[in-house]
């Protein structure tokens, strides 16, 4: 008996030991290179892979590592490694999401098409294959619509399609292979955060988003803030996505990141779902809010530990983070710490002489902020003004 862990992040994120070692049996780790000297050496067994998202190597080593010590759970909670941890359960015969469930969570296309069945309001959706495919949802939706990768992560090669010049910038540039097209939602993006067991949610959270995933195109900052979890919105969120994660296959244990328009008639459209934690710094503002670590508790459900339903209450501080993302040049100087008090992380992730071509992906940045305020509203002001401070102490260079 033993546990496999599939992983791309540092010690800090996730110390796994730290959650695990209690379980007192054999805890075996596979991991991305970019984090080697970054995890804890405790493991009874490491091992390091390049090019971790098409490394088949990695799953070659799980199945000979399996006959070593005789796996009896995986962990996983990238985006890249869901489909490849259910593939492998299924493989070495574990319990825990299998693969219906994983791509029903990745897949976009697929995502829909349940949801779409069982009335959960999703927008006007279609695959894509070719670029007739995109023309003709031009010719019978008309503009704008979203083109983006089925399988996609972080928005990256994501296009607002709004005029013709933007279509034919997307056709130059776009294979077609495992793309979506769908019509554009026009209404504030909300996300909801928590983790999913035994048939029903255990922990949640909901949270605004300021400027959205897309603020990256037009180089402005990813905010986002926690909302007061008993206001009727909440509610209509946090309910909206049980009814989702109930009516995909079973993910069986996993934290859950969903995203949710709502326009201005109060009306409801899934963005859309994944059966892993939120990016940028969703984990430790929720955390710092409800002293929950939603990566903590999908891990401990992955491995078959029983979880409790937490009832909700208001939070006693009301937290949100920023995401700056970089500028197309050279960064010369940005500042050592933030000069606000109610700043609570301030993180580089650059430093002077760093050169960039812009940001591809929503949650790229160079440094990030997390805020706390006692309303909601206050956060939202405060994080704003350490994004326009950002602007004004940091000094970019243009690349010639």
């Amino acid at each position: 008996m033993s546990i496999l862990i599939l992983n791309r992040v540092s010690n800090n994120t996730a110390p796994y030991y730290e959650w695990l070692h209690e379980q007192a049996v054999p805890l075996v780790l596979l991991c991305d290179s970019v984090r080697r000297g970054r995890v804890d050496e405790r493991y009874d067994h490491v091992e390091f892979f390049d090019d971790w998202k098409q490394n088949g190597n990695i799953e070659r080593r799980a199945h000979e590592l399996h006959s070593q010590y005789h796996f009896t759970a995986i962990v996983a909670n990238s985006e890249s490694d869901i489909v490849r941890a259910a593939q492998l359960r299924e493989q070495l015969h574990l319990p825990g999401q299998l693969s219906a469930s994983a791509l029903a969570f990745r897949d976009k296309v697929s995502m829909k098409s349940h949801l779409q069945r069982v009335g959960v309001s999703v927008p006007t959706f279609r695959p894509v294959t070719n670029p007739w495919d995109v023309i003709t949802f031009r010719d019978e939706q008309g503009f704008p619509f979203v083109l983006k990768p089925r399988m996609g992560m972080g928005s990256e090669n994501t296009f607002v399609v709004e005029t013709p010049e933007d279509l034919e910038r997307a056709l130059a540039v776009t294979a077609f292979q495992d793309y979506e097209v769908e019509t554009f939602v026009d209404g504030q993006m909300y996300h909801v955060d928590g983790v999913w067991a035994e048939h029903e949610i255990k922990f949640w959270a909901t949270s605004k988003y300021l400027n959205g995933c897309l603020a990256y195109q037009d180089g402005q900052f990813l905010g986002s803030l926690l909302l007061d979890p008993t206001m009727a919105l909440s509610q209509a969120l946090r309910d909206m996505t049980e009814h989702i994660l109930g009516a995909l296959p079973d993910p069986v244990a996993c934290a859950f990141h969903c995203e949710i328009f709502v326009d201005d008639r109060g009306r409801l459209t899934l963005c859309e779902i994944a059966s892993r934690t939120g990016g940028g710094r969703v984990i430790p503002t929720i955390h710092h809010a409800y002293r929950y670590n939603l990566l903590e508790h999908s891990v401990l459900g992955q491995v078959g530990q029983p979880l409790t339903r937490i009832e909700i209450p208001r939070p006693t501080v009301y937290a949100g983070f920023a995401l700056m993302p970089p500028r197309p040049g050279t960064l010369v100087s940005l500042p050592a710490e933030a000069p606000f008090d109610f700043v609570i992380e301030y993180l580089t992730n650059a430093t002077a002489g760093d050169t960039f071509g812009g940001a591809r992906r929503s949650v790229d940045h160079f440094v990030s902020y997390i805020v706390t305020g006692s309303s909601p509203a206050e956060v939202e002001e405060r994080l704003v003004t350490v994004a326009e401070w950002t602007d004004e102490a940091t000094e970019w260079e243009d690349v010639q």
